[in-house]
């Protein structure tokens, strides 16, 4: 009997860690069915001279939960090698919740974690009402990677308590509804259980979301849920004993998306105009300078949720590749003797108001990002994909840590780097059958140029339902995306192939 798919001719790096070595690998109904030298025929076959064959790439912490209704692909993290996502994080989930009642769920999402009501209505054909009928509406999806979910806190408490979920701790029916709720939940194979303390995470009226509003002792009670049933993973988006709590992510700011002073009433009337007419005003000398007298003299106001925060120009990058090393607003600002507003002015003139800004805002020294990553207690994961559409784009850090980290920097191993993108995550999250290239396990794997594999400059589009815009951000060097046995992808295109899986967690529950 023919192999489906053989890949012949490439180097394997398996995701154990252990050195790389010569094989071709075979696949059977989903399954790595043979690696070594392979001569039995194959009804397709792959070249990978010159390449090097790894297993697929799992993320941990997405928030896919409605883009998988639009966009069977899971752009933009299947760009980037990404075979499995686990989504629901944060609390945000859109179950258990009824169909009358999404706009909780939607206020919830809105403005925490920036998915455009507009688009999540138009986007969601809502069938469901409790997680267990969610799952099932997922796994009937096409699907081109493969998806875990948990239930997510906020939703579980407005499924219960209604409005009061935003104004009240909850009593003691209330609890033992949430907990019926989650114990279905996890049976019916949810991942495991997430909420927010997060001073971020409002409403678009500026309220906590659902979740802030729970005592620690609900918390227990419904993580004691999973203890009892010894299921599921617990994750939290937490609270902050100091500092700034927005000092979360890394913000791509622009005039098309968005920029640190767009509050500021000179600039909300610019930026309400179209970017060509704020080309021609951007280039009044009068206005120019009530625009920076503005941004120097902003507010003290907290960013709320995905709003870019303010701060210094210091660690403002002018982001003319995607990996960088990147210069600073100030630093060029110095160099032309301007202010450093209008330096950013002048930078994004100069492109036609395409350019990008990088702000970081966790971790701006790289040689702590460093140590973070080597931790032996860390997990190389975390790309928020579906969420933070129109201002943070961190679906690239796979290749991001392949293409900086491993070849420019060479700061770590390919094989340390694969491990922490591919079996690491998938151990920890429970997917026992991934992360791997070994025989019998899910031939979820990727062929990649080692020398040439990096993401490509972002990208602003309005491919959402009802026109909604987003970041995106396609990758290089990445020759075959092979998902449960079928390439989904070839040289980052689509080949129709939409072999993904729901991967439920209830076979472990009780």
């Amino acid at each position: 009997m023919p192999y489906d798919l053989v890949i012949k001719n490439g180097t394997v790096i398996d995701g154990s860690g252990l050195p790389r070595y010569r094989a071709d690998v075979a696949v059977r109904h989903g399954r790595i069915a043979a690696i070594g030298r392979i001569r039995e025929a194959a009804r397709k076959v792959i070249d990978a001279d010159g390449q090097v064959v790894t297993p697929g790439f799992v993320d941990g912490h997405t928030h896919m939960d409605a883009q998988i209704f639009w966009d069977p692909m899971g752009t933009c993290s299947c760009w980037h090698g990404v075979t499995t996502v686990v989504m629901g994080n944060c609390g945000f989930t859109l179950a258990p919740c009824g169909k009358p009642e999404r706009h909780l769920v939607v206020r919830n999402l809105e403005r925490a974690e920036d998915i455009a009501a507009e688009a999540m209505d138009a986007g969601i054909d809502w069938t469901w009402t409790t997680f267990p009928e969610f799952l099932d509406r997922v796994e009937g999806l096409p699907k081109g990677i493969n998806y875990a979910g948990y239930i997510g806190h906020s939703a579980l408490r407005t499924y219960v308590m209604g409005e009061r979920a935003f104004e009240k701790e909850a009593g003691e029916d209330d609890l033992r509804a949430m907990e019926r709720e989650l114990r279905d939940a996890i049976r019916a194979g949810a991942i495991g259980f997430t909420t927010s303390r997060s001073p971020s995470h409002e409403t678009p009226d500026r309220r906590p979301v659902a979740s802030r509003l729970a005592s620690w002792d609900e918390v227990r009670r419904l993580v004691g849920v999973m203890g009892d049933m010894n299921a599921g993973v617990f994750e939290l988006a937490g609270e902050r004993a100091g500092g700034d709590p927005e000092r979360l992510r890394d913000y791509v700011l622009s005039f098309k998306t968005t920029l640190p002073f767009d509050r500021l009433p000179v600039w909300r009337e610019l930026r309400a105009l179209p970017l060509e007419q704020q080309k021609a005003r951007l280039r009044d000398p009068e206005l120019r300078r009530r625009l920076v007298e503005a941004a120097r003299e902003r507010d003290e106001r907290r960013p709320i949720g995905a709003e870019a925060r303010l701060g210094s120009y210091e660690w403002i990058f002018v982001m003319d590749t995607p990996e960088g090393p990147y210069r600073s607003v100030a630093a060029v600002a110095r160099e032309r003797g301007l202010d450093p507003v209008e330096a950013i002015i002048d930078l994004a003139l100069e492109k036609d108001l395409d350019r990008f800004f990088l702000q970081p805002i966790a971790n701006e020294n790289q040689e702590h990002a460093l140590e973070l990553m080597k931790h032996p207690r860390t997990v190389v994961t975390f790309s928020d994909s579906g969420a933070h559409v129109s201002q943070i784009m961190d679906a690239s850090l796979q290749t991001h840590l392949l293409s900086y980290w491993v070849r420019a920097r060479q700061a770590l191993p390919l094989e340390q780097a694969v491990r922490m993108l591919s079996f690491e995550p998938a151990t920890h999250w429970g997917f026992t059958d991934r992360g791997l290239v070994r025989e019998d396990m899910a031939a979820d794997l990727l062929v990649f140029d080692p020398e040439t594999i990096a993401p490509e400059m972002p990208e602003v589009v309005r491919d959402l339902p009802a026109g909604a815009r987003r970041l995106t951000q396609r990758a290089r060097g990445i020759a075959a995306t092979v998902v449960n046995g079928e390439v989904v992808l070839r040289d980052g295109k689509p080949t129709g192939a939409l072999p993904g899986q729901l991967l439920r967690a209830g076979a472990r529950a009780r």
